[in-house]
């Protein structure tokens, strides 16, 4: 563990994984209590897919602007002071349940900070994956991406069973409290961390920065395996979303009717496999990311065709419930650990092929480009759940799915993620 060790002897680094942690556990509340809260305040599955559609569509189209502005700006400050701003955020909502029981102006309320929080997101997210470069040397990105994964994980693990616990005790509203605080807690954390960059001088307006994104997109299109690999991500994130954001949490708690811990085990069990996957990976020098794409890929639809079956079976009584869950949490587990199977290296491969000055647009383009399907996708299954029922949205993500694993399969540019691949890059990009 020398190379994970040696990380956490950088002082800036440490500052802004223990930030991280804080303000994730915040957020993971807030992402598992609040599609619940949806469905148990309207019982229709299509207001929390709305609600998720229109969040995700606000950090979708914003994130290749807001890109592009953080490449402009101290990285640091706009860290600490998006953490703050999401905490009032947050505690403004808090105040507003507390003051109300209108269920329209709860509605309402909700969506707003949806809007207003995934816009902050996208603002967020190019400025933290930007950073890890600055502050590491290239060969700590792999243990740097593998420890956080698994941290990560061990976060979502608690903190969605302490959320499950909480939102049965003490209801959504204290939620927003908590996690209002711990946004604010990682900011002040994250204001001790010094970075020698420079951040670059734009001038100019709107013009100024539509082009820039251009630029952005620009330069991922000379880098072919980066804006293929954004291609089949579309594919792969819109039965993804539809089929564990909307399907997953519709058929436990509506569907099934089964406590809300049950939902939090979802979420748990996909972390534990992550945990083993990044704890593995961790002190290995990865070079075979465009193969481990596709072998994930292919392990996670056996996965989904194994949940599909499981509650075929049990909607037809040929399994009872307890072995149900039993099936369902050991294919999750299964299923964490192919994420992070594919995530670590490639997030590793593209802090290696990304100049560090456009870090920041890249990392924003790379998440908006494969995301550009999510908000489709929560319509879609919202409307395919409560029309056709969850056999056929389960079916439907495994189409899906196998179709964009078949993708990168015979994708070249896709398998040239390889730092030793098959096919030369050059050979790639002359053809």
């Amino acid at each position: 563990m020398k190379n994970t060790n040696s990380i956490f002897k950088n002082r800036n680094f440490s500052l802004f994984f223990a930030g991280s942690i804080v303000s994730q556990i915040g957020s993971i509340f807030i992402n598992f209590a609040t599609g619940l809260f949806i469905l148990d305040l309207t019982g229709k599955a299509m207001y929390m897919s709305v609600f998720m559609a229109i969040s995700a569509a606000m950090y979708i189209f914003m994130q290749p602007f807001l890109g592009a502005v953080v490449d402009r700006l101290n990285k640091v400050k706009v860290l600490y002071r998006l953490d703050y701003a999401s905490g009032v955020t947050d505690l403004a909502l808090a105040a507003l349940l507390f003051s109300t029981d209108d269920p329209t102006l709860i509605l309402i309320g909700l969506f707003i900070n949806g809007i207003i929080n995934s816009t902050m997101m996208a603002m967020y997210q190019p400025t933290s994956q930007s950073m890890v470069p600055l502050m590491l040397k290239e060969e700590e990105l792999t243990p740097a991406y593998s420890f956080m994964s698994t941290l990560g994980n061990f976060q979502n693990i608690l903190g969605v069973l302490f959320a499950a616990i909480c939102y049965v005790t003490f209801g959504f509203k204290w939620l927003l409290v908590f996690n209002g605080t711990s946004f604010v807690i990682a900011a002040f954390l994250e204001m001790f961390i010094k970075i020698e960059h420079s951040p670059k001088i734009s001038e100019g307006g709107l013009n100024k920065l539509i082009s820039e994104v251009k630029e952005g997109y620009s330069y991922m299109h000379k880098k072919k395996e980066l804006i293929n690999m954004a291609k089949v991500a579309v594919i792969m994130n819109f039965f993804l979303v539809g089929a564990f954001g909307i399907t997953m949490p519709y058929m436990i708690n509506n569907d099934l009717g089964l406590p809300p811990y049950i939902l939090a085990g979802v979420s748990v069990a996909m972390s534990i496999g992550g945990i083993i996957m990044s704890l593995r990976i961790a002190n290995q020098q990865v070079t075979d990311a465009g193969n481990r794409i596709y072998y994930g890929f292919l392990w996670g639809w056996f996965c989904l065709v194994a949940i599909l079956l499981d509650y075929y079976l049990f909607s037809i009584q040929v399994i009872p419930q307890l072995a149900f869950i039993c099936i369902l949490f050991i294919t999750l587990i299964l299923f964490g650990a192919s994420g992070s199977y594919i995530q670590i290296p490639l997030n590793t491969s593209y802090a290696k092929r990304v100049d560090k000055e456009m870090m920041a647009r890249v990392m924003a383009l790379r998440h908006a480009l494969s995301s550009v399907a999510t908000p489709l996708a929560m319509i879609v299954y919202g409307f395919v759940i409560d029309g056709l029922g969850v056999l056929a949205a389960l079916s439907l993500g495994v189409i899906g799915i196998g179709v964009a694993t078949l993708y990168s399969k015979f994708n070249v540019h896709i398998r040239s993620l390889n730092d030793t691949p098959e096919i030369s890059i050059e050979k790639i990009n002359i053809e």
